[in-house]
């Protein structure tokens, strides 16, 4: 389930105080202790990033992946060690400065197939928003000029006696290959954004998989086997922060879809101890519950329930975690959640502390997609409302339909 709670305005210029308070204002109005957040999800921010470690601890702090992509990217597309990159990028832009600036030419739809009408949309929605080449949507863009080129240029053949060195600058084979690898960051960005809700548990495994899926890209040319070492290496760097996350390597542990596979053996065991910790726990704290002893109960079987007792609080470790080991994967499509819930009756202090960690979030990108809907709510007819006012709206229009039923009777 997600609850939209509030949104707070800052100043072009913020500080840190500024936005610890923004976001404890927000808490305060729900009457929710800090001590009850699991985790906070956030961008690459300096200063949410401190805020979030000033409020709630560090070790409740989970940076969003899709942000990092995108850095990955842009690093890699920036890298001014590389002239040959940059020349390739450059020829990129200046194809698509030149489709921009002669807008009218391709807007007649009619010398297009229906394929070819929506790539030149898609194109032009771009351009709106101002950004036709900014690093996060390169790869959108630099696919669909590659898909487009033929078409572009059987027009523009049409319209001049020459085709533009805008056109014919670009390395068509190049293109493709560099395309090719920014397909996989594409596709795990879309399927970050896909959930409002995205378990965390799957963060430390895409991160594996884009790094597999880069690698086994068979290239041709230097400058694309140039551009995936500077993927590869800038993917390296920072997937550190999330493969050394307490929270995001439990939850991944806890994710019956993934277990160990995922986790690098030098810190599995410390892995494994962790949520063996959780687990002892919480069955010390079941224990410590005294609980009124049937009268049918006997010395004969009051033995064999000590036993069990003696079983389930192993030091080396609970039986419980011992049962979900010896189960096989599920496949990746299943829903983890259901499977604790299940298997309640079996595990039941290790599928609480698993549906909890399941609970931390892996993206923020549903924060920033509340943002986009704030736009269309706050049209220029509506310049008088007060902020609690846009507030009240936006908390109501993020709520799920469900919530919108009329109550029996």
């Amino acid at each position: 389930m997600k609850l939209f709670l509030g949104i707070r305005w800052l100043e072009s210029t913020y500080t840190l105080n500024d936005v610890s308070e923004a976001i404890q204002v927000i808490i305060n109005d729900f009457d929710i202790p800090n001590t009850k957040i699991l985790s906070v999800c956030h961008g690459e921010s300096v200063s949410l990033k401190a805020a979030v470690h000033q409020l709630f601890g560090e070790e409740k702090s989970v940076l969003c992946l899709a942000h990092v992509l995108h850095v990955i990217v842009s690093d890699a597309l920036d890298d001014v060690n590389s002239p040959t990159l940059k020349n390739v990028v450059s020829q990129v832009e200046t194809a698509v400065e030149y489709i921009n600036q002669n807008y009218s030419r391709f807007s007649d739809q009619s010398v297009f197939t229906e394929e070819e009408a929506e790539s030149i949309l898609r194109l032009f929605e771009y351009f709106d928003d101002g950004v036709p080449t900014k690093k996060n949507i390169f790869c959108l863009i630099l696919d669909n000029v590659l898909r487009l080129l033929p078409c572009l240029v059987r027009v523009i053949e049409n319209e001049f006696e020459e085709i533009p060195k805008a056109f014919t600058n670009l390395n068509v084979e190049v293109l493709t290959e560099i395309s090719q690898l920014l397909s996989s960051v594409e596709e795990a960005t879309n399927e970050l954004s896909a959930n409002a809700c995205l378990t965390g548990s799957i963060i430390i495994p895409m991160i594996n998989c884009v790094k597999s899926f880069l690698q086994r890209i068979p290239l041709v040319y230097d400058v694309s086997k140039l551009f995936r070492e500077k993927l590869l290496w800038s993917l390296e760097a920072r997937a550190q922060e999330f493969l050394m996350n307490p929270l995001l390597r439990r939850a991944t542990f806890c994710d019956p879809r993934f277990k160990k596979m995922y986790i690098s053996s030098g810190i599995v065991n410390s892995v494994i101890e962790e949520c063996c910790g959780e687990v002892r726990q919480n069955l010390q704290a079941c224990s410590a519950v005294p609980l009124e002893e049937p009268a049918s109960v006997t010395a004969l079987w009051r033995a064999h329930d000590e036993n069990m007792a003696k079983q389930k609080t192993n030091d080396e470790m609970p039986y419980e975690f011992q049962v979900y080991l010896e189960q096989m994967l599920l496949p990746r499509t299943a829903d983890p959640f259901q499977f604790w819930l299940q298997n309640q009756g079996c595990m039941p202090s290790l599928s609480r502390i698993a549906l909890k960690n399941l609970c931390v979030c892996g993206t923020s990108i549903s924060v920033e997609k509340s943002v986009t809907v704030l736009k269309e709510i706050f049209s220029d007819d509506r310049f008088c409302w007060t902020k609690e006012h846009i507030t009240q709206r936006l908390f109501l229009n993020q709520l799920d339909k469900e919530y919108w039923k009329k109550p029996n009777g």
